[in-house]
């Protein structure tokens, strides 16, 4: 389920009900819930007016305007390691562990090539310790899709599953089965 594409909290809470009921109906229906967050993404249109501090959370050009992702011009890139965008991502994880989720997707955790992997790192690594010790559920766990390079190794092995979403998605096309994504699964 999308439980977190980068809006804010407030805007986002109508969706955070909804999808307590359904992650409810879900496991009485012996189904586990997975949690779509985006790692690093601010939708300015509401985060700078409901959470003010986005925008200093923000990634800069040098001209002090934040750096947008994939040259969306609605959705800035968060500095992973910045300590209020871990809080602010923690009340997120926390609401989902309370609705019921099962576990965790964090999409777009990395944005470039030439982006050093440390803030990803110490990123997930204060997740993975709030989920585990600070709300002690040692039982979900958490995914990401920036691939298998050597480069994202180290950020890598802190997830319980990683895939590459590089390629055509498994399914059948034209009669034909495609599994390609199936070899880029850790």
């Amino acid at each position: 389920v999308t439980w977190s594409n980068g809006w804010s909290l407030e805007h986002e809470a109508k969706q955070r009900e909804d999808l307590k009921i359904f992650i409810h109906k879900c496991h009485n229906n012996g189904i586990k819930v997975m949690a779509y967050i985006g790692a690093q993404n601010i939708f300015w249109e509401n985060m700078f007016v409901d959470f003010p501090i986005s925008f200093d959370i923000a990634k800069k050009y040098p001209s002090g305007m934040p750096v947008t992702y994939w040259y969306s011009p609605y959705r800035f890139q968060a500095r992973l390691d910045h300590p209020e965008w871990i809080k602010y991502q923690k009340k997120r994880v926390g609401l989902a562990i309370d609705a019921g989720i099962d576990a965790f997707f964090f999409d777009n955790p990395f944005s470039g090539r030439e982006e050093p992997i440390e803030p990803a790192v110490y990123f997930f690594d204060e997740i993975q310790k709030f989920i585990k010790f600070e709300k002690k559920r040692p039982d979900i766990f958490i995914s990401s899709n920036f691939g298998l390079s050597p480069k994202v190794q180290k950020m890598n092995q802190q997830f319980e599953f990683v895939f590459n979403e590089f390629g055509r998605q498994p399914g059948l096309y034209k009669g034909v089965w495609n599994c390609e994504n199936i070899k880029k699964v850790k």
